[in-house]
């Protein structure tokens, strides 16, 4: 009778909230509610009752990145910052199969603005990519539905977010990634325009149509490459090749870009 009382007593004291929750969740709960005090207790916990969770690093990596976002001194800033890039890269280690934890250190090497790292770290995924394919974990080690796709369209909005900056210096770095995608997926048609898009900024028009060409051999209906093609040659003089690109964005796209082909039309027949 003891121990029974003693047993609906523990239960008693728990949150009804946390009966049945993993660490990760609860974790997850306090750090959306940025209780520190409790993040720091449950991971003193987790990390004395289930040390090799893969979930545990995720958790520290998230703690200090919190700690890092909210800090206001460069200093303690950039402690926090290596704390969290630490435990994210013991877990990468111990867990290589696990897509979360490079993608997380990406978005906060972004974050940060260590454009280099960011970038290795993103063709370190794309190598390892290259061996696991399809195999990729997720938090909690829940299986990845299509995980390369999946991939893919991270590292392409990467991609996008380092053009989004406007800052050329950048470029270098869009291209390598770019490149690298297209080694192990020579169609990938984002990958393609990505590269169309530096060369066309710096004017370097033959070898963006080159690019843009190829992905129209993927797929001839992408208004999208259709519309950059069209710039691209009315770049060049070709009146007549810009013209005939953008009627094809009229034929395949929808009516927002229907409209703005029919006025870059009208632009280029008024030369």
């Amino acid at each position: 009778m003891i121990g029974k009382l003693a047993i609906l007593y523990l239960f008693a004291i728990l949150p009804l909230s946390a009966i049945g929750q993993t660490y990760s969740q609860r974790f997850d709960e306090a750090l959306n509610q940025r209780d520190t005090s409790r993040q720091k207790q449950l991971l003193q916990e987790w990390r004395a009752n289930k040390p090799k969770d893969a979930d545990l690093p995720v958790a520290y990596f998230n703690f200090f990145k919190q700690r890092y976002e909210a800090e206001s001194d460069p200093m303690v800033k950039n402690e926090f910052l290596s704390k969290a890039l630490s435990h994210i890269d013991a877990g990468i280690a111990g867990f290589p199969n696990r897509l979360d934890m490079p993608l997380l250190k990406i978005a906060l090497l972004g974050e940060a603005g260590r454009y280099e790292t960011y970038t290795q770290t993103i063709l370190a995924v794309l190598d390892r990519n290259d061996v696991v394919t399809d195999g990729w974990l997720w938090k909690r080690d829940a299986s990845l539905v299509d995980a390369t796709d999946f991939l893919l369209q991270y590292v392409d909005n990467f991609v996008v977010q380092l053009y989004n900056l406007q800052d050329e210096s950048l470029h270098p770095y869009m291209d390598r990634i770019s490149t690298r995608v297209l080694r192990s997926y020579p169609t990938h048609i984002p990958s393609l325009s990505n590269l169309a898009i530096t060369a066309l900024y710096h004017k370097d028009y033959e070898k963006g149509i080159g690019y843009l060409e190829k992905s129209l051999s993927v797929d001839s209906t992408n208004t999208s490459v259709l519309s950059n093609l069209a710039y691209a040659y009315g770049q060049v003089g070709q009146t007549e090749t810009a013209i005939a690109y953008y009627q094809k964005v009229i034929k395949y796209g929808d009516a927002q870009t229907q409209d703005y082909a029919k006025k870059q039309i009208e632009k280029l027949a008024g030369k």
